[in-house]
């Protein structure tokens, strides 16, 4: 796919030279060997955070026996994963791979659910860079079960859920911990993003209606219609320039609506048509968006698609194709570039992934694991450093690699 004018013959392949020198990194980057995290009992799920400082964490869950166990590792991407594992949640009940992600000062916040009857409860701890935790904090302590939790998009860490009859968020800053009731359609897996204050944009879809709010001093506003149907799976993320866009699925279609800074949204764009699952979505640290969904006639399963939009949703290139696969992860480091992975169609699943480099311009693919189990999805997180953590499940191991920039 051409990112630039046609230029004279004489000069086509300086620019091939210079497109392959910006896709490629430096000649001691690379992928570490793949190493298993653990060795007993069955991990069910994997979950991945990183922040600056070149450090990443890795949350699974695992049962052992009779008794089910949350269970995370602190490291840095150059060096790996250490060897210790932190248990921060065990029993014979119900307990969910635990969420990570970047607080402040090398420390993670991280958040799972647990089973106490009769209902999921949301836990929540803090864990600094040396592995210490704070005290376990019960987000939901009565009332309905909690249900999706997610990290918002954005600067400023805030997680949110749903319940039965509503849906909340904590915003965690430096006086505490701050609860915010979310506008949103109970249990309607919303979108959100965050600015430097906290929660400032969420989206999500209700009765056929694809909706947006922004948050305000006296709270979010009445929400804004973007558009109506058979849609689903939205989002919403921060682009360049302060400019907000909101992606969802029409039909098969994934559409955007974009909204520069202090203005309105304007129409709905197609960005891919006959997409099969969710798209992934990424923020470079040039604010440009990037875009990865499986496009076909299967379920799930699709070729792979790179789009990089601009503020205002417009594509910067044309699409670029990936692999075939499914399931993918896709996360931008602070370097301008990214990383994207996936699962393969064949029954051994085997994991791939490619690093883009600044640009949207792709690396070759990776044959990262030979096989992963059917039930997992890989976990994908990338340093502001330019480096990744890569986990995956396998033969009901968990299993992870590091990307050295």
């Amino acid at each position: 796919m051409p990112r630039h004018r046609r230029c004279p013959n004489r000069f086509r392949l300086a620019a091939g030279a210079v497109a392959l020198l910006a896709a490629a990194p430096s000649a001691s980057a690379g992928w570490s060997a793949d190493r298993a995290q653990t060795r007993a009992g069955t991990a069910a799920a994997v979950r991945a955070a990183a922040g600056p400082g070149d450090r990443i964490a890795l949350g699974w869950q695992r049962r052992l026996g009779r008794t089910q166990r949350a269970e995370l590792r602190l490291g840095r991407a150059r060096d790996g994963l250490r060897r210790s594992a932190i248990v921060l949640d065990s029993s014979r009940n119900s307990v969910e791979a635990p969420l990570p992600a970047y607080l402040r000062d090398g420390a993670f916040a991280v958040a799972w659910r647990r089973y106490s009857r009769p209902n999921h409860r949301l836990k929540l701890v803090t864990v600094d860079r040396d592995g210490r935790r704070d005290g376990t904090l019960s987000l939901t302590t009565t009332g309905e079960s909690a249900y999706d939790p997610q990290w918002a998009a954005g600067r400023a860490p805030a997680l949110l859920w749903s319940r039965r009859t509503r849906a909340d968020a904590i915003e965690l800053t430096r006086s505490g911990l701050h609860g915010v009731r979310l506008p949103v359609s109970p249990l309607s897996e919303p979108g959100a993003t965050t600015d430097a204050t906290g929660l400032s944009t969420v989206s999500w879809v209700d009765d056929g209606r694809v909706l947006v709010s922004d948050r305000s001093p006296g709270g979010f506003g009445a929400p804004a219609t973007l558009a109506t149907g058979e849609v689903d799976l939205t989002r919403v993320v921060r682009g360049g320039g302060g400019a907000t866009l909101a992606f969802w699925r029409q039909d098969t279609d994934l559409m955007v609506a974009a909204r520069p800074a202090g203005g309105s949204f304007g129409p709905a764009r197609r960005v891919l048509a006959n997409t099969t699952d969710a798209a992934q979505v990424a923020v470079t640290q040039t604010g440009e968006v990037l875009v990865v969904a499986p496009v076909g006639d299967s379920s799930f399963v699709g070729e792979l698609q790179l789009v990089r939009l601009g503020g205002d949703g417009t594509p910067l290139d044309a699409v670029r194709p990936l692999g075939r696969g499914r399931r993918a992860v896709l996360a931008a480091d602070g370097t301008g570039s990214a990383f994207v992975a996936w699962t393969g169609e064949s029954s051994a699943r085997a994991i791939t992934a490619r690093r883009i480099a600044a640009g949207g311009i792709p690396g070759p693919p990776r044959r990262l694991a030979a096989r992963s189990d059917r039930s997992s999805s890989p976990a994908l997180a990338a340093t502001r450093e330019g480096g990744a953590l890569l986990a995956w499940i396998a033969g009901g191991d968990v299993h992870a690699r590091t990307y050295r920039p």
